[in-house]
């Protein structure tokens, strides 16, 4: 790549060749001969130095995917100092972004940030005056005695970090400092902001309930209360027929003010079943009423299915009752017949 062979005049140094570089990507024979010309060219290692601050900043906007976030990761993130310069990063950023949002909008993370904010530019501006005026140490133009044992992005990132003097992270921590208070500040306000708005609701919400009940009190209050009717029952014990279809059926006599037939069926206190299936038919043989899964009571060894109807479904008639036992898998299976005739009589 051409980019590693130049001198200290030639164009600037690619920013994804540098990136590649500062994040152990580079090819090994890439990387060393770019570490040999950072030897007596100042401008180079503030180059680099300022690509760095970039790589960075884009680590902080989650801007940095795959195999570059992995190797950030592993590089960064295990050294303190430079684990250090990402939290700073972070915090300007989230800084920068929280006061720029209308009226104390959400605080967010800074990823999606579309640019380096202003307070990130004026530190890089900070930090390159106090190297004008010589606070910030340069690399000496000879070799290090250290060099020969560093090796790969470890001596690079020595090189580059070198700059880095006690004011500079003096001031770098005064604006940490200033960013975390007003994040904290803002936080604060938003904390107070969803409590007063949750206090409004509840108080709104309290008084819609509030006006709800005193419109039902009125009503029950104005309005006369309904007497339920009780309901007239008639009510037959049938016995069920040995052979079918043969005798007089049982009559029974329904006076016309009934609202409902109770019908008690005998069944044999042996038969294994614990639900019923009961079919009503007309004399014609259509189906009039059908219910099922019915339990039946023990009296007296044997046992009652009890099923009620509405006077109305029972017209003058004759009719055939079938009962069928159901088994545990849900099979009907036929137990007996109950025949009956219904008359109507006006009157009590």
């Amino acid at each position: 790549m051409t980019d590693t062979f130049r001198s200290d005049e030639q164009r600037p140094l690619s920013p994804e060749f540098v990136r590649r570089f500062l994040l152990g990507l580079l090819p090994e024979k890439e990387a060393e001969t770019l570490r040999e010309q950072l030897f007596g060219q100042p401008s180079m290692v503030e180059e680099i130095a300022a690509h760095e601050d970039d790589l960075i900043d884009a680590y902080s906007r989650g801007e940095l995917l795959g195999a570059e976030k992995d190797a950030f990761d592993a590089l960064y993130l295990a050294h303190p100092e430079k684990r250090r310069r990402v939290v700073v990063s972070r915090a300007l950023l989230e800084a920068a972004r929280s006061q720029a949002a209308p009226g104390g909008a959400r605080l967010s993370t800074p990823s999606g940030v579309a640019e380096v904010p202003p307070a990130v530019a004026a530190l890089r501006a900070e930090i390159a005056a106090e190297e004008a005026r010589g606070n910030v140490a340069v690399f000496p133009g000879g070799r290090s005695r250290i060099l020969p044992a560093l090796t790969g992005l470890a001596a690079a990132a020595a090189l580059v970090l070198a700059a880095l003097t006690t004011l500079q992270r003096s001031r770098l921590e005064e604006r940490l400092s200033a960013a975390e208070s007003l994040h904290s500040q803002k936080v604060a306000l938003l904390e107070r902001q969803v409590k007063e708005q949750t206090a409004a609701a509840l108080r709104a919400e309290t008084a819609r309930v509030a006006a709800e009940a005193a419109l039902a009190a009125r009503d029950a209050a104005t309005s006369a209360t309904p007497i339920a009717k009780a309901v007239k029952r008639a009510v037959f014990t049938l016995a069920m027929d040995l052979v079918r279809g043969e005798g007089e059926p049982r009559r029974l006599t329904l006076p016309s003010d009934v609202d409902e037939v109770q019908l008690k069926l005998e069944v044999d206190g042996n038969e294994p079943y614990k639900l019923f299936y009961v079919t009503l038919r007309s004399a014609s043989g259509r189906q009039v009423f059908s219910r099922g899964r019915l339990s039946g009571e023990r009296v007296s060894g044997n046992r009652l299915v009890t099923l009620n109807l509405r006077q109305e479904v029972l017209p003058e008639g004759r009719y055939e009752l079938q009962l069928q036992g159901l088994t545990e898998s849900g099979k009907a299976e036929d137990i007996g017949y109950y025949y009956f005739h219904v008359n109507h009589r006006n009157g009590v």
